[in-house]
């Protein structure tokens, strides 16, 4: 495959999943706390997994991109500076990071089976989740001026067991995917 298409390859795929990671930002429940819960980090752990960290990364950025120059990607169709720098805005900055844990880790367990697999995909998906709460929580509570331990409250606490839901649920799929598009010659792990 010639370097050009190889580019234009990784630009299609890219764009594919910043439109899939919009589309999941939109299917939200609202919480008290003011944080929703999306299935955007379903989508940001599958674009990982299923593009490699270097592409799932890239397909994150592009997507807080469009969002902070006022496209309307991100949950209830928000988008503009604002979204970025209000109180969940550290979720969304840390998206490229988590991408990025959770796609490094497919790379590493692709060539393994069974539970191998598993605890390298798991530990990649875990880190990726831990740098998302990590950099969000402390976001949130510099913004609203809450402390840590509150903001561990308000937006870690609630949503623990959907997120490892979501997470198990990113990674079965991502590998379900990796495997038939890698069958049929539509990708190439970069």
């Amino acid at each position: 495959m010639t370097n050009s298409v190889s580019k234009v390859r990784d630009m299609c795929y890219t764009a594919i999943f910043t439109a899939l990671i919009a589309v999941m930002a939109q299917i939200q429940v609202p919480m008290a706390g003011g944080v929703p819960v999306t299935l955007q980090t379903f989508a940001v752990a599958f674009s990982g997994i299923v593009l490699g960290g270097k592409r799932g990364a890239a397909a994150c950025l592009v997507y807080l991109v469009l969002g902070a120059v006022g496209v309307p990607v991100f949950a209830g169709f928000k988008g503009g500076l604002g979204s970025v720098i209000n109180m969940t805005g550290g979720f969304l900055i840390s998206f490229p990071l988590f991408s990025y844990c959770a796609g490094k880790a497919a790379e590493k367990a692709w060539g393994f089976k069974g539970p191998k697999r598993c605890v390298i995909m798991a530990a990649g998906l875990i880190a990726g989740a831990a740098l998302n709460y990590a950099v969000g929580t402390v976001w949130f509570s510099v913004i609203t001026g809450n402390t840590l331990w509150a903001g561990f409250a308000a937006c870690v606490a609630p949503f623990l067991v959907n997120d490892i839901i979501k997470l198990i649920l990113a990674g079965w799929a991502g590998l379900a995917v990796v495997r038939v598009l890698s069958r049929t010659g539509l990708l190439v792990r970069a």
